[in-house]
């Protein structure tokens, strides 16, 4: 965490603020490491730690995580799911630049496998066959 906020700090990231996602036992690690007022939690069950971090509880038994730069992170589309849920006005340029960059992914991966061979595909199904079979 450490790491990722010294990013923020130097504006490495083009991010307004940093929403954690954390368990229950981090959470009350975090409680009395900074002086979490548990009364102090907004509308969506968040709590802030400064202008920039807020933390959740998470109850999910399963994540959809993606990684990135080493990090776990959750999955885009379940924070676009989100936002359009909660369709507050903060969130708008949120959800145009996600979709934005969601179509553009999709446009690679298409363009990728337009170009890739019918034996690629056959090959990397059988390889992954191959390894599950193994166990």
């Amino acid at each position: 965490m450490l790491i990722l906020f010294d990013k923020l700090q130097k504006s490495e990231l083009d991010l307004k603020d940093l929403d954690l996602c954390v368990s229950k036992e981090l959470f009350e690690n975090m409680i009395v490491k900074f002086n979490i007022v548990l009364s102090s939690n907004n509308d969506c069950g968040f709590y802030c730690l400064n202008g920039l971090i807020e933390v959740v509880v998470n109850n999910k038994q399963v994540l959809n995580i993606d990684f990135r730069d080493g990090y776990p992170v959750e999955a885009l589309r379940n924070i676009l799911d989100y936002k359009i849920g909660r369709n507050v006005p903060k969130n708008q340029a949120d959800i145009v630049n996600i979709q934005k960059y969601l179509n553009n992914q999709e446009k690679q991966i298409k363009k990728e496998i337009e170009n890739k061979p019918i034996s690629f595909f056959s090959d990397l199904i059988f390889s992954r066959l191959d390894k599950i079979f193994k166990y």
